[in-house]
């Protein structure tokens, strides 16, 4: 199955196919459906309820359906969504080493990549972690979360940013491991951006969906 996006009579003829019975998407989880490895993983994890929380419930499950046996690198992979949301300023598109390098490493970075040869090995070493790093190789041999283009990377749908982005604010915020101001700050700043509306809303959406997990009773024991 090629990767471009799908057509809406492309979506229907592809959810005749695998069911028996008929089978619809609909609202925003039809609109990520568009992206065929989302459409299958709409099915792999079931069918998701018709509702405002489709998107962040599909993409939730299914980045961990991507990620398998690689569960651990998804706030590897979360904190390179958020880093190259706010290098670019919009959780969306292509992003580069430079935009995933900290403040205080990023001139030592843009000098790497601009040598008549680059050192793409400093470059890479410089801006990310060892974690960072085989996360990144993970996403591109393994899940295909990411793809490479150019002299970086892209997820391999626009709110898979969008979503990892929020991802990394909410873990914090339950976390507790980042002053408010830090966890919430960027979000603040962009309230009123229509492209950062996804991060906005999956963060409240996640913060929801684990608060409840963490709520839950524990199974009694089988003993």
């Amino acid at each position: 199955m090629r990767l471009d996006p799908l057509a809406a009579a492309e979506i229907d003829r592809f959810l005749d196919c695998i069911s028996n019975g008929k089978l619809t998407l609909a609202g925003p989880a039809r609109d990520l459906a568009a992206n065929p490895l989302l459409l299958t993983l709409s099915v792999i994890v079931g069918h998701p309820r018709i509702g405002e929380a489709d998107a962040t419930e599909l993409f939730d499950r299914g980045i961990d359906v991507l990620l398998g046996q690689a569960g651990q690198h998804r706030r590897f992979l979360a904190e390179i969504a958020f880093r190259a949301a706010v290098a670019k300023g919009t959780p969306a598109g292509e992003f580069t080493l430079s935009d995933l390098a900290l403040p205080a490493d990023k001139a030592a970075v843009d000098e790497a990549l601009a040598l008549p040869v680059p050192d793409r090995d400093k470059a890479w070493t410089t801006a990310l972690s060892l974690d960072e790093r085989s996360a990144i190789t993970s996403a591109e041999a393994e899940s295909h979360l990411l793809t490479t283009v150019g002299g970086g990377w892209r997820y391999f749908h626009d709110r898979a940013l969008a979503f990892l982005a929020a991802d990394r604010v909410a873990t914090c915020a339950l976390a507790g491991d980042a002053p408010e101001d830090e966890v919430f700050g960027m979000l603040g700043r962009h309230l009123a951006d229509p492209f950062w509306a996804d991060v906005v809303e999956a963060t409240g959406r996640l913060l929801e969906l684990r608060s409840g997990r963490q709520d839950r009773p524990e199974p009694p024991d089988a003993a």
